[in-house]
Parts: structure tokens; sequence; C-alpha cells
């Protein structure tokens, strides 16, 4: 999986890093609570536009991260 690498930077760092498709560090993400405490999480570069999401995902404190998903994102 491509994303890994992003996946243990946004739980250990709070931070995407590195796109796994052009190397730019011009990344975010963004997460979603639909009940309770669990949700879904999306991740994406900027520059290239390559995402990926991560659902059935408890959403700790330190997860949290309410922001607009761009439109033009390719899963």
């Amino acid at each position: 999986m491509k994303w890994l690498k992003n996946i243990e930077n946004i739980s250990s760092k709070g931070i995407v890093g590195f796109c796994p498709y052009c190397n730019s560090e011009n990344t975010d993400y963004s997460t979603t609570k639909i009940i309770d405490d669990m949700g879904y999480l999306t991740m994406w570069c900027n520059d290239c536009k390559h995402a990926f999401n991560i659902s059935r995902l408890k959403i700790t404190p330190n997860l949290e991260k309410e922001k607009r998903t761009p439109s033009n994102l390719i899963f």
C-alpha cells in the first residue's frame, strides 16, 4: 500500500509527510466523524492531487482535523 508510511506519520506525528506519488511535502488530511468517535480520514497531496481514504477509523482527539477536502482528488 503506497500510503502506509503516511498513515504511520499521521498516527505518530500528526502530519501526512511526503506524497508517495510525487514526493511533495505539500500534503494534508481531514477527518469526518460519523457516529460518536468513529468516522473516516482522507489524506491527499495538494500538488499531484492523489488521495487515499481510511474508513471505519476511531478518531481520537489528536487526529481531529475538520478541513474541507478538495473536490478534484484522484483516488
